[in-house]
């Protein structure tokens, strides 16, 4: 009798703990992270509509899931944000993948964590109206405006020869960045360099003097090149891995629910960037879309780098600029691997 008795208190010990654990489990899946991380993300630049996911995660809450307060803010160009992120100034950036790869070389301690944009939308912008241009081969004879130093045109004769173009044959025009578009928008040049998803920030205004901007992607032409990178420090990512799973993760979610809602995330943009102009940002994040995913990205998930393409990537950079960086030093799939792929698909 007493051996029975034992037997049923060591049972109900048992399955008490049994039911501690299980609602122990059920929850802290439930109950909200114990600690909040205020995080900085620096931009490129000014905060245009391709940034629009960013928001989206803050509104929806994917940051705050991860127990993180997320400060999103404009950059002043990529390289500079490169510099802050390796200087621990901001957690994480947004910035071009060859700039990364130049500021790295330069000693910037950081590396790329996630991409963003699989597509290079580096490219040339023409009027259709003033330049007809119904292949890249007709540059030949025309005239091009670009800084010298710009990694556009630096980017040039590599998309030349990809294009089959004679480049003894297109005019360069050394113009400053600031007065491209009105040089273009003038007819004093019949091309200039640009981003193809921020077309829009021209193309508007431009139709209201009945002009059409088009434009000239070098990824058209077989440049096939990764595009806007998500990076961070490497020392954060030594000494708080966590942090950098949890972002990752985190803004992943944001860009899937972005691209399967875009409509709605571009007003939870507008919400956020009240003074920005909706039908031109608008314009840009629809622009953006199909530069997020790749042939590559619908097959491994959004966000994972392919080592191949990742190789050519870093060839191209490192032979444009004299370059000798390792793709080692430029990125790792550490982070987005550990996020399911099935949640990185829209």
């Amino acid at each position: 009798m007493a051996s029975r008795t034992i037997l049923f208190a060591v049972l109900a010990v048992i399955i008490a703990g049994a039911s501690f654990g299980a609602g122990w489990v059920a929850n802290s899946m439930l109950t909200p992270p114990a600690r909040t991380d205020k995080v900085i993300m620096t931009t490129d630049w000014i905060l245009w509509g391709y940034t629009t996911p960013f928001f989206v995660a803050k509104d929806q809450g994917f940051y705050s899931k991860e127990g993180l307060e997320v400060d999103v803010l404009r950059g002043v160009g990529s390289a500079d944000t490169v510099t802050k992120v390796g200087a621990g100034v901001s957690h994480f950036g947004l910035s071009d993948a060859g700039t990364v790869q130049q500021v790295i070389a330069k000693g910037a301690d950081v590396k790329i964590v996630q991409m963003y944009t699989h597509t290079n939308a580096l490219g040339l912008r023409y009027i259709e109206e003033k330049t007809p241009i119904k292949s890249a081969k007709d540059l030949e004879g025309k005239t091009v405006g670009e800084p010298t130093a710009s990694a556009i045109w630096q980017m040039f004769p590599v998309f030349a020869q990809k294009a089959n173009i004679d480049i003894n044959k297109v005019n360069h025009a050394d113009i400053a960045a600031g007065v491209t578009v009105s040089s273009l928008l003038a007819g004093k040049v019949d091309s200039i360099g640009g981003n193809a998803f921020t077309t829009p920030t021209i193309s508007i205004d431009a139709a209201k003097q009945g002009l059409t901007v088009k434009n000239l992607v070098f990824s058209d032409y077989g440049l096939n090149l990764y595009g806007y990178a998500i990076l961070s420090q490497n020392k954060l990512i030594k000494d708080n891995p966590d942090l950098v799973q949890r972002f990752v993760r985190a803004t992943t979610a944001a860009v899937v629910w972005s691209i399967k809602n875009p409509d709605k995330a571009i007003e939870i943009y507008k919400k956020y960037n009240p003074e920005a102009d909706l039908a031109i940002h608008t314009a840009v994040w629809k622009a953006t879309i199909p530069y997020l995913m790749d042939d590559l990205a619908k097959q491994q998930g959004y966000g994972y780098m392919d080592d191949a393409k990742m190789k050519i990537t870093v060839d191209t950079v490192n032979q444009v600029f004299s370059l000798s960086v390792k793709p080692d030093q430029v990125y790792t799939n550490d982070f987005v691997s550990k996020v399911p792929k099935e949640q990185r698909l829209p």
